[in-house]
């Protein structure tokens, strides 16, 4: 078959999929239910507990092996707007107030009140030696001792509103600012080590790679990245048209953004060239999250959260959703996705092996695709988009896999 024979098939393909039924590729999420409005943080800990914080100040804790509601924790009075949980069992959420909570995560006891901002505190991360940084729309960080409650220092210097950080392995926090800059702080001392200027619009997002390197993102529809040990800009990434407003890096040296010109894009941070740029969403993309296996997910304003493989730029899977304002990834790669009705929705982000585990749609609508590295796929339309749905590994019904045709390799 030759290369527009192959082009006209996978048109057809598309054309006869638009006309069918769409069905839910997958099996049905895992749905937390506990809340009664918009979830508006996230946090999972390492052996898949769920934490999730509410409009209404109140936060939840979920064992998702079980669906279980473990606690419900009240003390905030205003909107959460985040929350990070320690290795050793601490939770800490930030609320509008300009006030911190720190939990036990096993009990659900309240342990302290971080007291001291003036404003509402926008982002909160925590280190490995047990330290909260906090950062505030007064314009400060907070460093906070959360065995004891006691403020270590405040950090002073931006001049407008700080709503990001992001914490290194060494000891530093990065902050990103509404007045154009990042700022690099020494935790262990208060002191203003760098300012990171070059962003001609507000900073909204802000990560950091276990080499010594952050990347921010912003209203100007750049990113840029930094070397923190000197303070250097090393690549400034363009290609966004609208702006950026989240950004996460990757253990192989990529970033992957999200923008609300309805795209994700992965970039290599050693040459800042782009490498992938991920279209279908059809709005504001703003809830994503990267796994330790090479995928991304995103979802916000279209009602789909979507699977990304972040080295072919592939849509792996769509889910059908409501509208998604965080989401977070288990250490055993399921996606946990906060709603604005008040539910979390759960789902396994690796593709089933078996076909039993998918509702297709009718055969007609499905073929095998061969890549160029002998692997080959089921491939077929979900959401009015040509999708590889499955690798085949030689396992399925007997009697279905012989019916699909194969699509040679172009």
């Amino acid at each position: 078959m030759s290369e527009p024979e192959v082009r006209a098939w996978k048109d057809w393909l598309l054309e006869e999929g638009r006309r069918a039924r769409p069905v839910d590729w997958g099996r049905m999420p895992q749905t937390l239910v506990g809340h009664s409005g918009l979830v508006r943080a996230v946090a999972v800990t390492a052996d898949s507990k769920v934490i999730s914080g509410h409009a209404d100040g109140t936060l939840n804790v979920w064992d998702l092996a079980t669906g279980a509601l473990l606690h419900t924790l009240e003390s905030h009075t205003y909107l959460l707007e985040d929350v990070a949980v320690t290795a050793d069992g601490r939770v800490v959420s930030a609320d509008r107030d300009g006030a911190l909570k720190v939990w036990d995560l096993a009990t659900g006891a309240l342990l302290y009140t971080l007291e001291g901002h003036t404003h509402p505190v926008f982002a909160v991360a925590v280190t490995a030696d047990g330290q909260a940084v906090s950062a505030s729309l007064d314009h400060t960080l907070k460093v906070w001792d959360l065995a004891t409650g006691a403020l270590h220092h405040t950090l002073e210097g931006h001049t407008d509103w700080v709503v990001a950080v992001a914490v290194t392995a060494d000891g530093q926090a990065v902050s990103a600012s509404h007045d154009h800059t990042l700022k690099v702080w020494d935790l262990a001392t208060g002191a203003l080590l760098h300012t990171l200027a070059g962003h001609t619009n507000p900073v909204f997002a802000v990560a950091v790679t276990a080499d010594g390197q952050a990347v921010s993102a912003s209203h100007d529809h750049t990113l840029k990245v930094w070397d923190l040990a000197t303070g250097a800009l090393l690549h400034t990434l363009e290609g966004h048209t609208n702006p950026v407003f989240a950004v996460a890096v990757t253990a192989d040296g990529q970033a992957v953004s999200a923008s609300s010109d309805h795209t994700l894009k992965v970039w290599d941070l050693a040459t800042g060239d782009l490498l992938q740029t991920l279209e279908g969403h059809t709005a504001l993309v703003l809830a994503m999250a990267v796994t330790a296996d090479g995928k991304a997910v995103s979802a916000l304003s279209d009602n789909t959260l979507k699977v990304w493989d972040l080295a072919s730029g592939v849509l792996l899977r769509t889910f059908a959703c409501g509208d998604i304002y965080k989401a977070a990834v288990t250490p055993d790669g399921r996606v946990v996705a906060a709603s604005a009705d008040g539910t979390l929705k759960v789902w396994t982000l690796a593709v089933p092996v078996s076909e039993s585990e998918y509702d297709y749609m009718p055969l007609l609508n499905r073929v095998i695709e061969r890549s160029a590295d002998g692997k080959r796929y089921i491939v077929g339309v979900r959401n009015a988009e040509l999708q590889r749905l499955q690798e085949l590994k030689d396992e399925g019904k007997s009697g279905f896999l012989p019916r699909l045709r194969e699509l040679p390799s172009h």
